[in-house]
């Protein structure tokens, strides 16, 4: 299902791909074994984030955190992840200070191998300003 709600999200159809993700994360929270994949919360938070729906974004990215956090420490990538989501989430509803306080904790602990991290940290000054 997860699979299926990426293709939708590529083909720029955040409702039907929302779907699949919702789907995706009820079928593996009712397994007895739980395989589920942490970034699912996230997905279905960038999710309801194009769709404008700030709130359930961040109930998602918030999840996303606290269960990856518990799981996998403060610096796995899902972490890292739901806390520079959250901090976009904030950035969109034009709150600028929560912003930069998600974007601190997350950004910096990108891998420096990472593409993006260079111009992060250079959206993260711009906004300090």
């Amino acid at each position: 299902y997860e699979s299926i709600g990426d293709i939708f999200m590529r083909l720029e159809n955040p409702q039907t791909a929302l779907e699949y993700f919702l789907t995706s994360k009820e079928k593996a929270e009712s397994l007895t074994a739980n395989p589920l994949n942490l970034e699912i919360y996230n997905k279905i938070g960038l999710t309801y984030q194009s769709l404008n729906e700030f709130d359930n974004a961040l109930k998602y990215h918030q999840i996303a955190i606290r269960k990856s956090t518990e799981q996998y420490g403060e610096t796995s990538i899902e972490t890292i992840n739901g806390l520079i989501y959250t901090g976009l989430v904030y950035e969109n509803l034009g709150n600028t200070a929560e912003a930069i306080k998600y974007y601190e904790k997350g950004i910096p602990q990108l891998p420096d191998t990472d593409p993006d991290k260079e111009d992060m940290m250079e959206h993260l000054e711009s906004l300090k300003q």
